[in-house]
């Protein structure tokens, strides 16, 4: 992967992020990045010839434009999705991570959202809340394989969420359309179940950990917006909830409980504690930071989850984390779904309306 500390270093001692290249005369970056993104399936684009994305083209334009003309979130954004795209969770973590350091180190003159000095936030805000909710990069997202079968097929979120179809139109009865889906390719949630139980549990353990540095760096980048947006700061709740769903069945469907990610030791040091509640306890002092706080929140979720699996309590705990790391707006948005309801009250707060 990336080493990410290039990525942070000024393009010059006078322009730290470089020159914005939507203002460059015949730049076709962007339009290049796109094309290279495209992809094509004669399958469901009838009459369209096949193409795929260059992902690793992609990768290798961004790191290049980040580190030698421009610090840029949209280019940081199409950069994750590329290492989404070709190391699945490792790659989204490197991305997210990568994010955090630019807005981090480059927030007064990062790109876009930066017009003669002024930020513009809602400009500043648009790719991160691609990130955190638009199809594309969610889609990117759900193609990471949850299992690792072995002998078998590996099953991702989008097989699962394609298998529920599946079994909708089964309870319907409707034949036809049963037989049409499983002819495209579709299989049954039950396979998408079976394909976790024949995974061995080490790597089970690996993905969970994965999953998890992904949430953790998510809930920072969350955490750092929420801090540097006064007002217009971007959306993550769709990113986050499809972590939690992620989570919820790997764990849900695994044919015994799998060991938790090792709990990062302490400033004072000490073993790790797993799942199973052996090693020592590590968390037995008190609370030593907000991070700190909600691992704990998140690991005594885990502890419910495999020992009371049919209790909501998990999943609440779940959430209560994921709000924990949105801004009061973002944290509004997501609990208030009636849009006519929020206009009503965010007009009645002095907040800014939601974007449609």
């Amino acid at each position: 992967m990336a080493d990410l500390s290039r990525f942070l270093i000024p393009v010059s001692p006078d322009r730290p992020s470089g020159i914005d290249l939507r203002l460059v005369a015949g730049d076709l970056t962007f339009s290049t990045l796109d094309e290279m993104r495209r992809e094509v399936d004669p399958r469901l684009d009838l009459g369209g010839e096949a193409k795929s994305a260059d992902w690793r083209g992609v990768s290798l334009l961004c790191e290049k434009l980040l580190t030698e003309k421009t610090k840029d979130l949209q280019l940081a954004a199409i950069y994750t999705q590329a290492l989404v795209r070709q190391h699945g969770f490792e790659g989204l973590d490197t991305g997210l991570r990568l994010v955090h350091g630019l807005l981090e180190a480059f927030w007064d003159t990062l790109y876009p959202g930066c017009d003669e000095q002024e930020i513009v936030e809602p400009i500043r805000a648009r790719p991160l809340s691609w990130l955190g909710s638009s199809r594309d990069f969610l889609a990117a997202v759900k193609r990471v394989p949850l299992s690792e079968p072995v002998g078998g097929t590996p099953r991702c979120w989008f097989d699962y969420e394609q298998a529920q179809r599946l079994d909708s139109a089964s309870l319907k009865s409707d034949r036809s359309k049963h037989n049409e889906l499983l002819e495209m390719g579709l299989v049954t949630t039950a396979a998408c179940y079976d394909s976790v139980a024949a995974t061995p549990a080490e790597r089970l353990a690996a993905t969970l950990s994965r999953l998890q540095s992904c949430q953790d760096a998510l809930a920072e980048l969350s955490a750092l917006c929420a801090a540097k947006f006064r007002e217009s700061g971007p959306y993550f709740g769709d990113l986050s909830g499809l972590f939690d769903d992620m989570r919820e069945f790997l764990v849900g469907a695994a044919p015994a409980p799998v060991a938790a990610p090792a709990a990062v030791a302490d400033a004072a040091g000490g073993d790790a504690v797993t799942a199973s509640g052996g090693g020592a306890a590590a968390d037995a002092g008190p609370i030593a930071s907000r991070d700190d706080a909600y691992r704990r929140v998140r690991e005594v979720a885990e502890f419910l989850r495999r020992t009371e699996p049919h209790s909501p309590v998990p999943a609440l705990l779940d959430r209560a984390v994921r709000w924990g790391g949105m801004s009061f707006e973002s944290l509004f948005d997501d609990v208030v779904k009636n849009n006519d309801v929020r206009v009503q009250t965010k007009d009645l707060l002095g907040l800014s309306r939601p974007q449609d």
